[in-house]
């Protein structure tokens, strides 16, 4: 009787281990985040950091980043910053990495407003204030 249950014990086991190795293999893999487009009127980028504050005294600020593919941006600090056409802050830092062909945004937020990182934002890359479709 002992023995039947320890068989019975161990037979589940295995089908569980069995059972759980091809459950896994059976989940859909974990795909990179693609890049989104960029355009010479508009360039998009996906928010990578948010932080409350960098310094005593600082306010809130989230930061991207993406390739230029060879354009050269006309921005300013204090350009708007939008998700989809709606204006969600306006650009607090930029550096543009020449070498590495790519452009790195920091931006404040408006009040109120929530921002996510990993969700895709953009700015005009032709120096214009205004929301328009690409």
């Amino acid at each position: 009787m002992n023995r039947l249950r320890k068989t019975v014990v161990w037979a589940s086991i295995a089908a569980a281990v069995v059972f759980g190795i091809e459950w896994s293999l059976r989940a859909e893999p974990v795909r990179p985040i693609e890049n989104p487009p960029v355009t010479a009127a508009r360039f998009a980028f996906v928010v990578l950091t948010g932080t409350d504050a960098k310094y005593l005294g600082d306010t809130p600020s989230f930061e991207g980043r993406n390739g230029l593919k060879g354009l050269a941006p006309k921005l300013a600090l204090g350009d708007p910053v939008f998700r989809d056409k709606h204006q969600i802050g306006t650009i607090s830092s930029v550096t543009w990495d020449r070498g590495k062909d790519g452009l790195d945004i920091e931006f404040s937020p408006r009040p109120l407003e929530n921002i996510y990182v990993g969700e895709t934002v953009w700015v005009a890359l032709d120096g214009s204030k205004a929301s328009h479709e690409n």
